[in-house]
């Protein structure tokens, strides 16, 4: 039997949901297992794991340096509006300075450009690629029932951070995230799930001797919210912003947005 694992650095609003889906359901049917995450805490033991995701950034690859990588990334403009539509429909933007902005596509505006408490989600994208999230996120489920409260203000979750998932930013740097995206086993942007599929499916049939049959056309979790009896897609609100306020979002993203291009310019190669 193969010792060869595979993670996936789950980077928020990256397609990760339909990936747990699809890649769960399949390596249960052969009994690899599985550890898939989408929220904190993530009280397991991955080095028992032979697949396992989350938003942990870099923390497995430093904590198991011999595993193998896969990672999906996204234009940076799409991702933070996808981003916005998550929290806002968690209630997580009920909050005076929100509530009095008239219109959802206004909203949307004060995120991006006037949010001091959300200027973190500039780049978040490159945050994970290069950095690790904190040990608090693989914390027992008692010790969070008992310090939830302090730990988020410890994390200062007032200010934004909420959705940081306890990935730090100190690491953050165009030049680190080149570095680790070529050393991934597996990189694909979300236009090319298919290509991704295959990747991994390839390697479990390296390493595993085992065929996946992966839909990359089942998509979970698309991104939309209804606000005042509309529902507003990320596609509905890409098209409401202008084409400055776009350039904008990639001036403010920039390293995400280099990371995104060098990762298209890879896959036209491949081909």
């Amino acid at each position: 039997m193969s010792n060869k694992r595979l993670y996936f650095l789950h980077i928020p609003k990256t397609a990760g949901k339909s990936v747990g889906y699809e890649l769960g359901n399949e390596l249960n049917k052969h009994n690899i297992s599985n550890y898939i995450s989408t929220h904190y805490p993530n009280e397991s033991d991955l080095s028992k794991e032979v697949y396992f995701s989350g938003h942990f950034g870099t923390y497995p690859i430093e904590k198991f340096p011999d595993i193998s990588i896969s990672c999906l990334v996204r234009n940076p403009i799409e991702a933070r509006v996808s981003y916005f539509n998550f929290i806002f429909g968690r209630g997580d933007l009920d909050v005076p300075k929100y509530i009095n902005i008239d219109g959802y596509i206004n909203k949307l505006r004060y995120y991006l450009f006037e949010d001091e408490d959300f200027i973190l989600h500039n780049n978040y994208q490159s945050r994970f690629i290069c950095n690790p999230t904190d040990d608090v996120a693989f914390a027992d489920i008692s010790f969070w029932e008992k310090n939830e409260e302090s730990i988020y203000r410890q994390h200062n979750f007032s200010k934004g951070k909420a959705f940081s998932w306890f990935v730090n930013n100190d690491n953050t740097s165009i030049e680190n995230a080149i570095k680790n995206i070529k050393s991934f086993d597996i990189v694909n942007t979300v236009e090319s799930m298919e290509s991704y599929y295959k990747s991994v499916a390839k390697w479990f049939l390296e390493n595993y001797s085992i065929e996946l049959n992966l839909n990359h056309n089942k998509i979970i979790n698309s991104s939309h919210t209804l606000f005042n009896g509309s529902f507003y897609t990320t596609k509905k609100l890409l098209d409401m912003l202008t084409e400055k306020e776009k350039e904008k979002i990639l001036e403010n993203n920039s390293i995400d947005y280099q990371v995104y291009s060098m990762v298209k310019e890879m896959e036209k190669n491949e081909k």
